[in-house]
Formats: C-alpha cells, structure tokens, sequence
C-alpha cells in the first residue's frame, strides 16, 4: 500500500489516496475553470519562480457565456502561479490574456496566424516580461501550471520548439483542402484544447516569415486554426514539425498539465464523461433553463432535384423530433410538403434563396400566434444531420435577446489590410436569433442571388454590430473527416453531407438515442404532438399570414405549404 500526497495549490490542503495493486481508485483531478490544479508531489514549490516563464494567451470570445469560462480559466491558472510564486502572491501576475479582451478589434484573433505579430508586441516583448514560452490553449482547457512548468524547464527555451498533442486526418478531407491526400496520417498538428506550447524564438521566427514575405502567400479562408498554423509551422518542410507531449492530453489522465474538458468539468470540476442518461443544461457548463425544442424553428433549403433522395431521409431522422419545420424549395411538393420560394434553384450560392426564407419566417412569427414562443430560428441544408435535443441544450447557455448568431466559424481574408470578416459556414447549421431578423431584412441585399449566402448573411451581420458565436459542436462535415479526440458524442449538434456515408448510420451512431430520450413522451407522442402542433399552427396562421395558404399534410405530419403569388 502506498501513500500519495495530493497538494491542492489553492488551498494547500493534504490528502492521503490509498492504491491497492488489485484496484485502482479513480485519479483524483481537481482543476476546473473554477479551481485550481492537483499536482502530486513529495514537497510543496512554493518558491517556483518558472511560471513567470510562461504567457498564456487563451482563445477566448466576447459571448457572456463563452467569456465567462475564460474568466474562470484564467482565474484558475493566475491563483495557481501566486501560489508556486511567493513574490508575487499579493498581486495578481500579468502573463494571462484573453484573445477577446487583447485583440477586440482583430476578426483573426481565433486563427492565432493573424495576431503573430500582435501577440509578439502585446505579450512577449514588452521590457517588463521575461516570457520563454508562449502558451495557447482555448476557454474549455484545463492547466496545471506547476506540471507544465515543471515539464517545459526540461526543454531547451532558445530552439525554436512546438509542442503539443498530436492529432492527424484519418483520410484526405475537404476542411483541409484534401492535403496529404497520398498519406494523410503522415501530417501532425495540434488539439488546441489541449495545448500548444511555442518558444519565444519559434513566434519571433514565425512573425519575421510573415513580414518579409518569404512564406507561402496563405489562403483567404481560415477553417481549422491548429492545421492551418501547423502547416505555416512546417513550412512544406524547410520549417518545424509538430513535436508531441505526453503531458499535453485530449483527456484527463495521470500526469498530464494541460488537458480537455469534459462536459461536466466544465462547470462542476469532476472529471466524468458518463455515456448514459438524458442531457441537461449542466453537460454544456451552463447552468440555465434548458431551451425547448419548440422554441426552435428548423428551416430547411432544398430543391426538385432531392426531394427524392435526401428529404426521405431527414423525415425518417432528425426531423421526427421536431415541432416547428419548413422544407424550402424552388417547386411545390405537396408530399413533403414544401414551401416554394420565388428564387430558382442554382448550382452555385443561394443568397437570395436564404434571405427570402428568413423573410418567410420572419413575418410567419409575427403573425402566427402559436409561434410565439419561437427565439431561434436554424438554417439548414437538406444534407444536414443534426440533434435537435443537443441543440436545444447547446442554446440554453445563451440569451436570443443578446446572442444572435451562432455556429461553426470559418474566416474570410483575416491577413488582409481591412482584417477580413468571420461567418457561420452554413453545411453544419446557421442559428439565428428571431430578436435579429427584422434588421436583417431591412438592411440586408445580395450582390446577386447566387452569392454565397452563409458570408453575405455574415457581412451583413456584421455591419448590424453582430459577430459569429463559435462552437465545435456543429460541423461543416462527415464524422470521418474529424480526428475522433475532437469530436463529443454526448454534445455534438451537428454533421454535413451524405458523400460516401450512410446519413441513417450516422445519425443512428451520434443522435438517435439523444433525440429519443428528450423527446416528450418518446417518438410516437412526439410525432403525435407534431400533428397537433402544426395543424394549430394551419389554423391560427391562415387568417393572418398575408399569403396564399393551402394545408397539407402526411402520414406524420401536417405542415403549411406556402406559395408565394407572382
């Protein structure tokens, strides 16, 4: 029987773990956002003065959600180095940034390639930092400062080093612009959940590439920020790999300094990743009232071309779980049924197509009395699978009447002189807040219909004030084109594309078992309750809805079909 000592550095208390070789207790952690780290050591470090080596820069955004976990992320960590540091311990340390409070006006903040040079000037340079190491890592991280100190003074400070926890592409995939495509294992970069560490020497070298020109012009859109910034690190070579750590962790384990966080850690510091039982609030570290389903309205674009192929599917999925949905399409299809546009349909954006369907919801809201309780409103493809109930939960940590405008976020022209812009990529879901479409529809036109409509939405967001809310939750494509360490079958929103997948099997694999437990009543009542919904919805819509209004319905459904006059 051995004894372990486990030294909490925000309290300093002791506690003896008893380890039998025939049974391992659980390991305790005790770093969350709102706490401080467990190390295990034989002697307390109270005169470690390594962490003043170290500048955090945690990628952060202005969300008041969002914001708050890196608040207490960076509360955590400052309390651990006054611990490890008594010189400082009355003060607070001056080496922890968020990107959202140092670079609000930088669009690329999030993209790190952007902000190199800022980050040298703001973090690294000033006369009165002695930083060795630049330390990255987002608002869901978890750091033990004293480990991660304790590991990086065994590393050579002066080469230009980039650590962290390796992750690489299964097979060639489109988020990645099909790189490595002969052998896509071959290219490593890093979980930034999980940590990267960078010497000074690297940042300097890296921002001295980007001023003189010499590296390869970068591409106008910014998607996956670690693959994208590994590949500058790389330099087709002539450049530095990624180099893993095993103290830099995509979970929790024995030894690790950095890792990610699990649903609950997030908010309650107990590391569990249960796969059972139904999703609360709290799974998303937040701790407010769930949002309803039927607080959402699902808004599906579609043409002729696939009401024969992708549309059963959705009927036979994701949609069975929801009451408010409308399938938008270039042709009336009573069997579905659709909603026509006056838009035809295009190969290329459908700008035009998008913002009429928001018009279209935007005025059925405000007439529809049943509709209501309706804040949210999700654009989707019909090659979109998605939880309906994960969603829900993901939108409880937010405010319709604040945030408006969330998904998975891709960057447009960040390196350029004007900074470029942010959009939510439509393929994985585009939530809208209802308290925005009024503005939208008043201020918003295409350039032409085709244009690209997730980033003209975007432009035009933004010059309302209104900028993306990311998550990793929602995806722009298949499961397969993930490494498996990023993705969470107990949060996930959503996925895209039915290309050389099985859309049932996937939605079988990440949402089914969600969506039928929060269902109210299990699946029969919920489709039950969908007729009663919607017909309510016919009823009290048709006298007030300035349109032509015809009620159809099917087997389990029964939906307005609107066509719009000449």
């Amino acid at each position: 029987m051995t004894k372990i000592w486990v030294v909490s550095l925000s309290t300093w208390s002791q506690a003896s773990v008893l380890h039998s070789p025939a049974k391992s207790p659980p390991i305790p952690y005790g770093l969350s956002c709102s706490s401080s780290g467990v190390w295990f050591s034989h002697g307390l470090q109270r005169r470690d003065r390594s962490s003043r080596e170290l500048s955090f820069l945690v990628l952060s955004q202005p969300a008041k959600f969002n914001a708050a976990r890196a608040q207490r992320l960076r509360r955590s960590i400052i309390d651990q180095i006054k611990g490890l540091d008594q010189e400082i311990a009355s003060n607070d340390p001056d080496n922890v940034f968020l990107t959202h409070e140092l670079f609000p006006e930088q669009e690329g903040a999030w993209a790190i390639t952007p902000i190199l040079h800022h980050i040298r000037s703001s973090i690294l340079k000033a006369a009165y930092r002695t930083a060795r190491w630049l330390i990255v890592c987002e608002e869901q991280s978890h750091v033990n400062v004293s480990l991660l100190a304790h590991h990086l003074a065994k590393e050579d400070h002066r080469e230009k080093l980039f650590l962290g926890y390796p992750l690489y592409d299964r097979e060639a995939t489109i988020i990645h612009h099909f790189a490595f495509f002969k052998n896509p294992t071959s290219f490593l970069y890093p979980y930034l959940t999980a940590g990267v560490a960078l010497t000074v020497p690297l940042v300097d070298h890296l921002v001295d590439l980007l001023a003189d020109g010499t590296v390869q012009a970068l591409s106008d859109f910014f998607i996956d920020p670690a693959h994208e910034f590994a590949l500058l690190v790389w330099q087709h070579g002539a450049g530095y790999p990624l180099q893993p750590r095993r103290y830099l962790c995509a979970k929790a384990q024995p030894g690790c300094a950095i890792w990610a966080a699990t649903p609950t850690t997030a908010s309650t510091g107990n590391d569990r990743n249960s796969a059972g039982g139904a999703l609360s609030a709290d799974d998303f570290g937040c701790a407010n009232t769930p949002t309803d389903v039927d607080q959402i309205m699902f808004a599906v674009k579609t043409c002729h071309k696939y009401h024969h192929d992708r549309i059963p599917v959705l009927q036979s999925t994701w949609t069975r779980h929801v009451q408010h949905l409308r399938y938008f399409s270039d042709v009336a299809d009573p069997s579905i049924p659709t909603v026509v546009t006056s838009v035809p349909n295009s190969s290329a954006g459908h700008c035009a197509k998008t913002l009429e369907i928001l018009q279209l919801i935007g005025d059925e809201i405000r007439y529809n009395v049943t509709l209501q309780a309706v804040r949210w409103v999700m654009l989707v493809d019909d090659d979109t699978i998605l939880s309906s109930s994960s969603l829900a939960r993901f939108l409880s940590c937010y405010d319709p009447g604040r945030d408006l405008y969330l998904g998975e976020r891709y960057g447009y022209h960040l390196m350029g002189s004007d900074g470029g812009y942010n959009y939510v990529t439509g393929g994985g879901g585009i939530v809208l807040s209802v308290a925005i479409l009024d503005a939208l529809q008043q201020t918003c036109e295409c350039p032409s219909p085709s244009s690209p409509d997730d980033m003209i939405l975007a432009a035009c967001l933004q010059r309302l004030g209104v900028r993306p809310i990311h998550s990793p939750l929602f995806h722009q494509a298949r499961p397969t084109d993930y490494p498996p360490e990023v993705l969470d079958p107990r949060r996930t929103v959503s996925f895209h594309k039915h290309w050389q997948i099985d859309p049932h099997q996937v939605y079988n694999r990440w949402f089914r078992a969600l969506d039928e437990r929060n269902s109210r009543g299990g699946c029969e009542d919920t489709v039950a309750r969908q007729q009663e919904v919607d017909v309510e919805e016919n009823q009290a819509g048709a006298s007030s809805v300035p349109r032509a209004i015809s009620k159809r319905g099917t087997k389990t459904t029964a939906y307005v079909s609107i066509v719009l006059p000449p």
